[in-house]
């Protein structure tokens, strides 16, 4: 029997190297992010969950800080926050955050109990950046102190840092507007500015 523990970190890592949109790319746009965590939050994966307002896309975008089956590259690394730049093609239209995903150094999975609403929109041929998306751990659990409780994102500007990163991965990305959502209208504990 395959062991739960390794089955639960597959998975997720394959769905953290999946690509985000398929072939044709003429009615989508680009959006850029910075994703990561504050060194010393106690999670191998986090993932923000993106879908349309009409409801016909979703998306989604995952950082591995760490644990021996994560592939990802961190594009910035410094005593504040350690990440990289992600960059999805997506359909255009009215998209929101609507939850997350947090899955701990045990494969314990953490999740809102209620989605949200954190909108933005996408152009035709345009691209984005929503920001830099900073998890920052929460307490420890009650019954010990290694278990973490869940985490949230600092949502703040980091474009000077974040874009040239991007458009050195991506040499079709021009100039981007900067779009952060105000991730305080949203009324969750799971986002703050």
């Amino acid at each position: 029997m395959f062991p739960r523990a390794i089955f639960a970190a597959v998975i997720f890592t394959a769905l953290a190297a999946a690509p985000a949109c398929a072939a044709d790319d003429a009615d989508k746009g680009k959006v850029v992010l910075g994703l990561g965590a504050q060194p010393g939050t106690e999670f191998n994966l986090y993932q923000l969950k993106f879908r349309t307002r009409d409801g016909k896309h979703n998306d989604y975008i995952t950082y591995g800080q760490h644990g021996f089956l994560v592939t990802d590259r961190r594009d910035f690394d410094d005593a504040g926050e350690n990440g990289a730049v992600k960059i999805l093609t997506m359909p255009a239209g009215d998209w929101e955050i609507y939850t997350i995903s947090l899955l701990d150094i045990y494969n314990i999975t953490f999740t809102p109990k209620a989605e949200f609403s954190i909108p933005f929109t996408v152009k035709a041929g345009e691209t984005i950046y929503l920001g830099d998306f900073k998890a920052v751990g929460g307490p420890k659990n009650y019954t010990d102190d290694y278990h973490p409780t869940g985490a949230y994102f600092v949502v703040g500007d980091r474009s000077a840092r974040d874009i040239p990163i991007a458009q050195k991965k991506d040499a079709k990305i021009g100039a981007v507007t900067v779009a952060i959502p105000d991730v305080a209208a949203a009324h969750t504990p799971f986002f703050v500015p």
